[in-house]
């Protein structure tokens, strides 16, 4: 069985043949990576009968909404902390970065909590933390959302089963409640699936419709694509203005590499901008967990 690093590696190697001009950006996105999925999170099962599956997918709550979730202190604090070390190693980041490291160390910021305020997925709550700590804001949001990935994917993976147990019509992610970061267009067919770049959920979607809005008007909907880009396009709405970006894909790609393909289409994202489309800055749906931060003591 191949291991994170050497899948890393692998794709890494594909990424810069096409664009090797990414060569620095995609180095620190192979790193980052290393850490959140370098040592599988540990859960704890979720008991979701049969009938509460279906209610919540079919009334559009996602899987992991008022569940009894377990986030395990020392991986969170072991994900958080080698992070934190590995960006402190580069010179436009190291001083943000010793600045969360000395918040940590002196209490005025609490890991645990910043990482499950990430796990359910509130920005808000993220941002007020950093100001009362003194920290970056969008250093400490993204460290906080790296490390809630394992975790996420996690339970994403134990769920898996039940997203057969109903019809999700939503355009956000049945798992975590994210809007999706990719779509993938599978086999001849180019079926379309929505890929979630937190937990890396995987679901399926009609070919003409917008995740963010649910407009399935067809003079309303439309494409662009790059000239001498093969693999990516982007799906537009005219109607809300929002954007996903879409790549041809034969099999679905593992979580590990799941930000490697969206640092490959970082290209379309600057053009869909460019155009005026943009992607909501609030979630699909924000999660509510059963025990709150009781989850996240120690159990001794």
């Amino acid at each position: 069985m191949v291991g994170v690093e050497q899948l890393l590696e692998r794709r890494v190697g594909v990424l810069l043949k096409a664009n090797p001009g990414l060569a620095e950006a995609a180095d620190l996105q192979k790193a980052i990576l290393a850490c959140v999925y370098g040592v599988a999170a540990p859960t704890r099962p979720i008991v979701l009968p049969v009938q509460r599956a279906r209610d919540k997918l079919e009334g559009g709550v996602p899987l992991l909404h008022n569940e009894d979730v377990y986030l395990d202190p020392g991986f969170v604090q072991d994900v958080f902390g080698r992070l934190v070390n590995l960006l402190r190693s580069r010179p436009e980041t190291a001083d943000a970065s010793a600045s969360v490291a000395d918040a940590a160390y002196e209490h005025r910021l609490h890991v645990e909590h910043v990482v499950a305020e990430a796990f359910v997925n509130h920005p808000e709550h993220l941002e007020a933390v950093a100001m009362q700590a003194g920290v970056d804001v969008d250093l400490l949001a993204t460290l906080a959302q790296l490390s809630a990935r394992p975790i996420l994917k996690a339970y994403a993976e134990q769920l898996r089963p039940a997203l057969e147990r109903g019809q999700w019509s939503q355009g956000y992610c049945p798992i975590c409640g994210a809007w999706p970061g990719l779509a993938e267009l599978r086999g001849a067919e180019l079926f379309r699936h929505f890929r979630c770049l937190r937990c890396a959920a995987d679901w399926t979607a009609t070919r003409l419709s917008c995740p963010f809005c649910g407009n399935d008007d067809y003079d309303t909907l439309g494409y662009l694509q790059i000239e001498g880009e093969r693999r990516f396009r982007v799906d537009i709405c005219r109607r809300c203005g929002g954007y996903v970006k879409a790549g041809n894909a034969f099999d679905p790609a593992p979580a590990e590499i799941l930000a490697l393909d969206d640092l490959a289409s970082v290209h379309l994202d600057l053009a869909a901008i460019e155009r005026e489309h943009t992607r909501p800055p609030e979630p699909g749906f924000r999660l509510e967990l059963v025990g709150g931060e009781d989850e996240l003591d120690d159990d001794d």
